[in-house]
C-alpha cells in the first residue's frame, strides 16, 4: 500500500493515510467475499482464487487514484 501510495502521489504516505486504505482495504474484502456477482462485475471476468483480493486492491488503487493530488486538471 505505501508503495502503490508512493507511486501514484510522489510523497511517502502519512501513517493515518496508510490506516485508512488499509481499513478500505479489508471493508473491500468482506464486501466482495458477500456479493461475489459485484466482484465479478468489476473484474469483468473471474480470475478463481485470486478474484477477492484483485477486486479489494482494485478499489484501495482507485482510491488512491483519484486523490486530488494524483489528479491534474488543466
Amino acid at each position: 500500500m505505501e508503495y502503490a501510495f508512493l507511486l501514484a502521489t510522489v510523497r511517502k504516505a502519512e501513517p493515518v493515510e496508510i490506516d485508512s486504505l488499509l481499513g478500505l482495504l479489508q471493508s473491500a474484502r468482506v464486501y466482495y467475499q458477500k456479493h461475489p456477482d459485484e466482484m465479478d462485475r468489476l473484474l469483468g471476468e473471474s480470475l478463481g482464487g485470486g478474484a477477492l483480493e484483485s477486486a479489494s486492491w482494485t478499489i484501495c488503487l482507485r482510491m488512491i487514484l483519484n486523490l486530488d493530488e494524483v489528479i491534474t486538471r488543466s
